[in-house]
């Protein structure tokens, strides 16, 4: 079964929060908690979140 992984580090911040699931849509909500109180970020603009859509890498 296929895992997807993000890394904040992957979209430009010196951050070392890494998170994976089975599927893509269930990694944004974890992401969307981290920007929030890791960095101040409540919403997600456009741009970011094809950033970080972007920088979803699937692994084996």
């Amino acid at each position: 079964m296929p895992r997807f992984t993000f890394r904040c580090q992957d979209i430009g911040n010196q951050c070392s929060f890494e998170t994976e699931a089975g599927k893509p849509e269930d990694l944004m909500p974890r992401i969307r908690m981290h920007a929030k109180y890791a960095h101040g970020i409540y919403e997600l603009s456009e741009d970011l979140q094809n950033k970080i859509k972007g920088a979803i890498k699937q692994v084996d």
